[in-house]
């Protein structure tokens, strides 16, 4: 019995930013080239899929080729593909997938009317083969081997703590990657000086000198009294000749054994090191408990002198610490001490705001006699929390699937004789009895009983091939999933009009950020245009940006009332690089706000009539209306991203300062009154209380009254005012139909050149993963 060991991660389907085009990739003529037919046959290896027809007169011996000449040559099915859930359909169709053939005959089967078309011999046949390949009547279940297919996932194991992962080979023992991940699954926690002020205590010993002893050997040593750590101890050592010879090269020199004893125990710091003559320095580094320092001196006649002075053992008095996570007993009830310290050895130390207690002898226990620890670093080494590791069945990476394992399961004689027998059987396209396929939870789906596939149910389809990179392999297993993905879950747009139709133009505002020479930020408009697909690349065109504004002037009138007097200035855009603008239509006094209570009452003014004026810098003179407005850019359009982003405001900050025809400051003297339209505001002259913004492209210049028209009977939208801006749309409206939709496509150019964009916004569930971008164009 076969079983499949299949672990995949579901693929979704992500889509890209693309471009579609009718001038083929490089890509695409390579693809071309790879699927050309006009092969070398020499150098082709042919496969047949399918089997020749056996022309044999017994029906019940043909095979599907048979069938397919027999359908065109009694044209009872020329282009039709029939098996037997498409001749007999209905409930009698289901019978014939199932696992008992038996269901098949019986009289349910006479009557049916797409059965007519053959012979009673062709509609046995038929039967006999449809229903042959589905059934296991002939196979022999004692002649099966279990196999396995697996991709090469590690043994995970996750520290919950810290997030540390670490895994072994698919055929190591997840043990060891268990304890190599607990090893560092803790989290550390501070240890506890019971001592802030160490200080540094030095013991010296006797001078050892054997110019007056006649002895061969020779015995010097202390005890000390002390229940803290030995740092190091160092000593001068000086060995001559007593005539002041020198030493033969095979005399034996000097032997120097020096020992250190803990509780009598001894502890060798070196054994019998040997030194030829000559003086020296040592410094031995100890660096535990010391009872007693012992020098043994060998030499090899009494004609050597040796003397050893300054001998020194250093201390640190008093330096401990405790890790009180691990260590401190004080909680524990009285009953709790045996079995925390079993030989009541416990030591108490008061550390200004709580009194410590930890047991000398047992459990974990420091350098120190008293159980502390002499050094920070020891102490840290070990004060940890420590946490367990648990099994990890995330895959974050995709290419931990690149290999595949398959095999026989253990325990299998006939395997024992062939190691490549599941693969030989694979290869051989033997039939797979049973299948079982996990996925990375370890979660089991059948997905073949009994030789036949389970309907309804997704079977993966591995691509076992070694000779493809693992990338080409990956793309083609997880396509159909990808593919899959995206219907089941509605995840795909199309574009609402053919591509032969034209599309509609879309608008829509941004800001932008620029600097300035001195580094400030500058606050800019910007249009969003989607121009219509068969304007791009198709002549040139006159771009136009018109800003219709709302100037404020307050006056007191003869009643002492507060008033806004209100005119309303048309501009246009006439430099492509700078904030340069001219009016050309004005309505003066159009409207008054009377101040009353608190607050403004408008009342519009039905006498106010619009004029075609521009501004000479120091007055208002008439202007032609049928003369031909200014633009501000003129070109083709030419897009490399999916839309324009033009600029018609350099500074929203300064905008108003651009703008003629606006009085800045007034002086009154009687009944005369100046005016300056230059300069700074002072509050006495007119202010911009709104502005809104209208643009638009055409491939023919406008006139005056062309463009006011248009503003003024509502034709064209306002993409923007400075006191709604939120009311105005930022998106643009796509060619699938949308605003703010994830999946974005725009349609540029003629038919004989057709340019495509995909914008995508991944949805939070797709960040950090593969996909697959699909494009149809039919």
């Amino acid at each position: 019995m076969y079983r499949f060991f299949l672990i995949f991660l579901l693929m979704i389907n992500l889509f890209a930013y693309s471009e579609v085009s009718q001038e083929k990739t490089e890509e695409e003529k390579a693809a071309e080239q790879r699927r050309n037919l006009q092969l070398d046959k020499t150098k082709v290896i042919e496969t047949k899929t399918y089997e020749e027809g056996t022309n044999d007169e017994k029906v019940e011996n043909w095979n599907a080729s048979d069938w397919k000449t027999n359908l065109e040559t009694t044209n009872t099915g020329k282009n039709a593909i029939f098996n037997a859930r498409s001749l007999f359909g209905g409930s009698d169709t289901t019978s014939s997938y199932s696992n008992n053939p038996n269901l098949m005959m019986g009289s349910s089967l006479e009557n049916n009317e797409q059965a007519k078309f053959f012979t009673q011999e062709e509609q046995d046949g038929l039967i006999a083969n449809s229903t042959g390949a589905n059934s296991n009547a002939n196979l022999n279940l004692s002649n099966t081997i279990k196999c396995y297919i697996a991709r090469d996932i590690p043994v995970r194991y996750k520290c919950p703590r810290n997030g540390l992962t670490v895994s072994k080979t698919i055929s190591s023992s997840g043990l060891e990657a268990k304890a190599n991940c607990e090893e560092n699954c803790y989290e550390s926690v501070p240890c506890l000086s019971l001592n802030n002020t160490p200080k540094i205590t030095t013991i010296t010993m006797d001078e050892v000198n054997l110019s007056t002893q006649e002895v061969l050997d020779f015995t010097s040593s202390k005890e000390i009294s002390s229940d803290v750590i030995l740092d190091y101890i160092s000593y001068e050592l000086e060995i001559t000749k007593k005539d002041d010879s020198k030493l033969d090269d095979n005399e034996i020199s000097t032997q120097l054994t020096l020992n250190t004893y803990d509780f009598e125990d001894e502890i060798p710091v070196f054994a019998e090191q040997r030194f030829g003559m000559g003086k020296m320095v040592e410094k031995i580094s100890i660096n535990r408990p010391v009872d007693k320092i012992e020098f043994i001196i060998k030499r090899s006649n009494t004609d050597t002198n040796v003397i050893i002075k300054n001998i020194k053992a250093v201390y640190k008095i008093d330096t401990k610490f405790v890790c009180l996570d691990l260590q401190d007993i004080s909680g524990l009830l009285p009953s709790g001490y045996a079995s925390k310290c079993p030989s009541g050895n416990i030591m108490k130390f008061n550390t200004g705001t709580k009194t410590v207690e930890i047991c000398a002898d047992y459990g974990i226990v420091g350098d120190n006699r008293d159980g502390t620890y002499s050094e920070l670093s020891s102490c840290q080494a070990i004060c940890r929390q420590q946490f367990s590791c648990v099994l990890d069945s995330t895959i974050t990476d995709t290419n931990l699937l690149q290999d595949f394992r398959e095999g026989c399961i253990e325990g299998q004689e006939e395997c024992k004789k062939n190691q490549d027998l599941c693969r030989d059987l694979r290869v051989s396209g033997a039939k797979i009895v049973n299948e079982n396929v996990f996925n990375a939870r370890l979660e089991v789906t059948n997905t073949v009983i009994n030789s036949a596939q389970v309907q309804g149910v997704n079977r993966p389809r591995p691509l076992l091939r070694t000779d493809l990179d693992y990338e080409t392999i990956k793309k083609e297993e997880w396509k159909d999933e990808g593919y899959l993905y995206m219907l089941m879950n509605n995840n795909y747009k199309s574009t609402i009009l053919n591509i032969g139709e034209n599309t509609e133009s879309s608008n829509a505002y941004s800001y932008g950020i620029e600097y300035s020479s001195f580094g400030f930020p500058i606050r800019t408009l910007n249009w969003l245009l989607k121009p219509k697909s068969n304007d791009v690349e198709n002549g040139s065109f006159y771009f136009y940006n018109i800003i219709d504004t709302v100037v404020e002037r307050t006056i007191i009138d003869i009643n002492g009332n507060k008033k806004k007097m209100k005119n309303k200035i048309m501009y246009l855009r006439t430099s492509k690089d700078n904030d340069f603008f001219k009016p050309f239509a004005i309505i003066e006094n159009y409207a008054t706000n009377i101040f009353s209570d608190g607050v403004y009452t408008e009342s519009i003014s039905p006498e106010a009539k619009w004029e075609y004026k521009t501004f000479s810098g120091t007055s208002w003179v008439l202007l032609d209306k049928n003369q031909a407005a200014e633009y501000f850019n003129f070109s083709e359009i030419i897009l490399d991203k999916p839309f324009m982003r033009i600029k018609i405001i350099n500074d929203i900050k300064t905008f108003y300062d651009k703008l003629p025809g606006i009085i800045r400051k007034k002086i009154v003297v009687g009944p005369y009154e100046t005016k300056f339209y230059t300069g700074a505001y002072d509050g006495t002259g007119e202010v911009v209380g709104k502005y809104t913004e209208y643009v638009l492209y055409s491939p023919n210049k406008l006139t005056y009254e062309n463009l006011f028209t248009l503003v003024n009977n509502n034709e064209i939208q306002p993409i923007y005012d400075n006191i709604t801006s939120s009311m105005y749309p930022k998106t643009l409206k796509n060619d699938n139909g949308d605003i703010d939709s994830n999946i974005n496509t725009y349609l540029y150019g003629l038919n004989n050149k057709k340019d495509g964009y995909i914008r995508i916004f991944p949805k939070k569930t797709e960040l950090n993963k593969k996909g697959f971008l699909y494009i149809f164009a039919y």
